[in-house]
């Protein structure tokens, strides 16, 4: 549900866009073709909106900060790293 939801709203944006745009294209054509570039630019983020995921991270553990086993901590250790 969240697939359809996500990908209709980015097809009725696209929808709002162009015919916006198309109204200006008569008396305004380069604000018309302002509006559809702007237009695509927003209809193409709201539509990769939907797909972002939200990394976890460990206990403890700093957003960017690699997990290291325990082998590798020891071995870092004794190599003096």
């Amino acid at each position: 549900m969240k697939f359809l939801r996500a990908n209709l709203f980015a097809f009725v944006l696209w929808i709002e866009a162009s015919l916006l745009a198309i109204a200006f294209i008569g008396g305004r054509p380069y604000l018309g073709l302002a509006i559809a570039v702007l237009g695509g630019v927003v209809t193409g983020l709201a539509a990769i909106a939907g797909y972002e995921s939200v990394v976890q991270t460990g206990a403890g553990q700093k957003a960017g900060e690699q997990t290291v086993s325990p082998q590798e901590k020891k071995a870092r250790e004794e190599n003096g790293r």
